[in-house]
Parts: C-alpha cells; sequence; structure tokens
C-alpha cells in the first residue's frame, strides 16, 4: 500500500525505493525557525537577519530543496498546522480589552496565523496561569497586556522556545523581552499641559497600579507638564488605585471633600475618568463647570457618555501589527537582539475641560446646594 506523499520507482528484484519530497517542517528544524518563517521567506514575504537567512539556506540545501521540487507541509496526510498565538487581555468586561482583542486577531490574520484569548482577570496570579497553559503546547507564541508577570515564570516559559511579546506596558526586569507600548510620558504632559493651558493650577493625579512602567511613566509626564509651568508637583493630590470605574467612582468624594480641593484631575486611564464623571453627576458636582477631567486611552466609550471626555488617544492597531511583526521575528530568531516599540500618542479633545471656577464662585455654589 503507497504511503500518501511518496514517489514510488520499481528497482530489480521488485524492491521499491522512497524518495521523500523535502519539507517545510524538516527545513524550519534545521534552521531552527518556524515553519511559518520558512514558508514566508520562500514567498518572498519577510525580511530577516543575515544569520538566520544563512541558516535557512543551508537547512535547504541539505534536504535537497530547489525551485523544481515542490516542498510539503511536514505531515503528508494532514493539511498544514496553522500557528496559533495565545492573547491574554486584563479583562474581557472592558472596552479597553475588546478592541486590543479585535486588532491582534486582524493583525496575526495577515500572516495566516490563528488567536486564542483569555482573560486574566487583572490578576497576576490568573495571568501566570493562563500564561504556563499557552506555553505547555496550546501556542506557539504568546501576547500578554502589563500586568505584572514574575520573572521567574517569564525566564522558564522562554527556555521552552515560546516568544512572549508585552503588550501596552514594559517588563520591569533583566530577562530580555520585547515591549509594545505608547509613549506613556508624552500623553501625560500633553493632557496636564492642556488643563494647564485653560488656567488650572491645582491638578490631581489618579493612577492606576502604582508598580507599572505606564503608571509611573503617567505620573512622570504629569509632574514634568507641571514643573515646567512653575507648578509645584509635591503640592499636589495624587491617588493610585486600579484601572477601574469602580475606582473612579470611589475616589470622587475623597477629591471634592478636601480642604483646598483640586480644579482639574488627570486620570491615568478612561475607565478612572469615567468612574469618576459619574460619581460627579450623583454628587451634582459640574463637569467641566467644578472639575475638568482628562482621561486616557481614549476608548470607545469615552465618545458616547455626556459631556465627551477630553483624553490621550492610544492607537491600539498600530500597537497590535507591532507586536504581530515582533512576534514574527522573534520565531525567527528566539535569541536574537529585542525591543521596545513605543508608539506615539496625541490628545483628543472632548467637553470635559474648562477654565477653572473662581473660588468665591464654588463657595457659593457650594453653599446653595
Amino acid at each position: 500500500m503507497r504511503k500518501p506523499g511518496a514517489t514510488y520507482m520499481p528497482v530489480v528484484n521488485d524492491e521499491v525505493k522512497t524518495m521523500k519530497r523535502p519539507t517545510l517542517r524538516a527545513i524550519a528544524e534545521l534552521a531552527d525557525v518556524s515553519v511559518s518563517t520558512v514558508s514566508r521567506f520562500l514567498r518572498d514575504d519577510i525580511s530577516l537577519r543575515a544569520e538566520t537567512e544563512q541558516r535557512i539556506r543551508a537547512a535547504m540545501k541539505h534536504v535537497g530543496y530547489d525551485s523544481a521540487k515542490p516542498l510539503m507541509s511536514g505531515d503528508t496526510t494532514a493539511p498544514p498546522k496553522r500557528l496559533v498565538i495565545g492573547l491574554i487581555i486584563p479583562n474581557s468586561a472592558d472596552g479597553y480589552s475588546g478592541t486590543i482583542m479585535d486588532e491582534v486577531v486582524k493583525a496575526a490574520a495577515s500572516y495566516d496565523m490563528d488567536v486564542l484569548v483569555t482573560s486574566a482577570l487583572e490578576s497576576p496570579v490568573q495571568q501566570a496561569k493562563c500564561m504556563q497553559l499557552f506555553a505547555s503546547g496550546v501556542a506557539n507564541g504568546i501576547i500578554t497586556s502589563g500586568q505584572l508577570i514574575a520573572p521567574q515564570l517569564l525566564r522558564s516559559i522562554i527556555a521552552k522556545g515560546v516568544p512572549v511579546i508585552i503588550f501596552d506596558d514594559k517588563f520591569q526586569g533583566d530577562l530580555p523581552v520585547d515591549c509594545v507600548m505608547v509613549d506613556n510620558y508624552s500623553g501625560a504632559y500633553q493632557a496636564t499641559s492642556h488643563l494647564i493651558h485653560h488656567g488650572h493650577q491645582q491638578i490631581a493625579f489618579v493612577g492606576g497600579i502604582a508598580e507599572l512602567h505606564s503608571t509611573k511613566e503617567r505620573l512622570r509626564g504629569w509632574r514634568d507638564a507641571l514643573a515646567r509651568a512653575g507648578i509645584d508637583p509635591d503640592g499636589q493630590i495624587v491617588r493610585m488605585g486600579e484601572f477601574s470605574e469602580q475606582y473612579g467612582q470611589a475616589i470622587l468624594p475623597h477629591l471634592v471633600e478636601l480642604t483646598n480641593p483640586p480644579t482639574a484631575v488627570f486620570a491615568a486611564s478612561d475607565r478612572i475618568a469615567i468612574g469618576i464623571m459619574m460619581a460627579a453627576r450623583q454628587q451634582k458636582v459640574s463637569v467641566p463647570g467644578d472639575l475638568s477631567v482628562v482621561g486616557f486611552d481614549d476608548i470607545e466609550a469615552a465618545s458616547l457618555i455626556s459631556p465627551r471626555l477630553t483624553t490621550v488617544r492610544t492607537p491600539l492597531a498600530t500597537m497590535a501589527r507591532n507586536s504581530m511583526k515582533l512576534m514574527v521575528e522573534r520565531m525567527a530568531d528566539l535569541n536574537g537582539a529585542t525591543s521596545d516599540v513605543i508608539v506615539p500618542v496625541a490628545l483628543t479633545p472632548g467637553e470635559t475641560v474648562a477654565p477653572p471656577m473662581p473660588a468665591r464662585s464654588r463657595e457659593t455654589q457650594a453653599a446653595r446646594s
């Protein structure tokens, strides 16, 4: 009985000799790259490091491949196996994470890859479980958002040969890992400068998880914008918590009840900003009449709420494309130099910023209410 994919030639003594055709998988294994990388190299659809290209060409020569011989995908009894990327988003109920998912799926499709998505539930413990699952053979590579990843976990996953791309933050350890993030510093600087331009000098900073690189950079941008305008950052209100509407709602009463309340808030995420606005409506605090608010991310809800939120736009489509580009490069060369890709951002003006109300007017309004 003939085996599929083999060429049979009669020889003396009725013996049969099998001449196997070269396969993509054989070349990939010899060159220590992925099947997808070999396929795209042969289609002239990828630019590789000179060393990686030399390995592939040497492997092609070793298996006897030339342009007159068709390549097979490996297992001749089944169609070629598509590569799978494991994507871990912070929270599936969050519109921001939903957009990340959509954009990564689109970007992966352009490389003929599939995406499996799971949620970290905004928990480092859950995130670790998801990473371990994907690294067990479920996925060929992992894209994970910027939660707090234990260095030893990341080290063990990379040691297995599974590429990891950090999305929307920077890994704060000594391990070489690719990161794609927005220019958090510039975004915060623009947001704070916008408030200063409208006359605000009492600008609170309300952030998420304090240990995250993105939070630190947004705090740094806020501080530098204030200092450049001659306003002492140390005399301002700083609060840290989590990136959620619930935290924004909880923090608003603490801000407005201060003896010298801020006239504006830079919230380090739109979710926090929207929570602040929800609480302000409940407590009859006018936005932007009593309190100006600027967010960060430009999620869909920012343009749907009233008044429309002024925010910093995060270009998630660009970030997703950069993440997949790095993933393909890392699959081709797991030990190559890593990159930190920083994507520019821009302020998106809305309706939540106005000049501060004079102190006397605020006192009069408070007395009436």
